[in-house]
């Protein structure tokens, strides 16, 4: 993947230590119910689980009743892969709860802060929502030139 240096998540960097989560870490959290000590993205980080279980448990019957009858650890991993997410179809990024506003991916739903702003390229390959790092000069298999994320041609990692 190139010379030596940092290297982001999808290239063999560090990823969150929650099963199944491939985003980039935040910093190192101490275990919880969501899961073991370790480093840990934004939306896995200790505090939100807890601010996002106490107001979904107080307004979400369903999550309530997952909390009773199969535990805590089941209506954290619930609420937490619902919540937080960026609306856009095929972009796995935290959704910023600012970002409630209509624009050109939709109507006013939770999005990140990619999806919310225009002053954010986004990649134009086909069916891709992920942030452009870079410009292809020329059409190719994943779509018309543009800006484009590292995945469909853009600037690489190290």
């Amino acid at each position: 993947h190139g010379k030596l240096g940092p290297r982001c998540c999808l290239h063999g960097g560090v990823t969150c230590s929650i099963a199944g989560c491939r985003l980039q870490p935040h910093k190192k959290y101490k275990a919880d119910l969501l899961g073991p000590a370790g480093p840990r993205c934004r939306r896995h980080g200790e505090t939100m689980p807890k601010r996002l279980l106490a107001g979904v448990l107080a307004t979400d019957a369903a999550a309530l009743s997952a909390f009773v009858s199969d535990g805590p650890e089941a209506a954290v991993v619930g609420v937490c892969a619902a919540a937080g997410q960026c609306a856009v179809p095929g972009c796995t990024n935290e959704s910023d709860p600012a970002a409630r506003k209509a624009n050109k991916w939709g109507p006013a739903v939770r999005r990140c802060r990619f999806h919310c702003s225009a002053k954010y390229n986004i990649c134009v390959a086909i069916g891709c929502a992920r942030r452009a790092w870079g410009t292809v000069a020329f059409a190719d298999q994943h779509g018309e030139p543009g800006p484009r994320c590292v995945l469909h041609g853009g600037v690489t990692c190290s």
